[in-house]
């Protein structure tokens, strides 16, 4: 129906990485997968699972080919600006962006 795959393992056929862990590393499965439309397959450069310290579960990265994305029409997006109106939507935005600041640049300290 949404004709998707899991890219990783398409690009990864005979490799075997785990996506989750139990805490002393006894039990691990691929619990968590990176599904994306078929379409999307010949745009991605790789995608790759890496140790995520601190959680259970491991980070899945794609890597998309950059100059293909931008001959591609360039979308549209728009913010709904009424979203502005309510103080707690505004204050929930306002928290959420800085926290995700300070993880982006914790990503750059290591």
């Amino acid at each position: 129906m949404y004709d998707l795959t899991d890219i990783w393992k398409q690009q990864n056929p005979n490799e075997e990485k785990f996506t989750w862990r139990n805490k002393s590393f006894e039990i691990q499965c691929r619990l968590d997968y990176f599904l994306i439309s078929r379409q999307l397959m010949n745009l991605t450069n790789k995608c790759t699972v890496a140790f995520a310290p601190e959680t259970d579960h491991s980070a899945i990265f794609i890597h998309f080919k950059s100059a293909e994305l931008k001959t591609q029409n360039p979308g549209f997006w728009a913010f709904n600006q009424s979203l502005l109106h309510d103080e707690t939507k505004c204050h929930c935005c306002v928290q959420n962006s800085k926290i995700a600041s300070k993880s982006i640049s914790d990503m750059g300290s290591d």
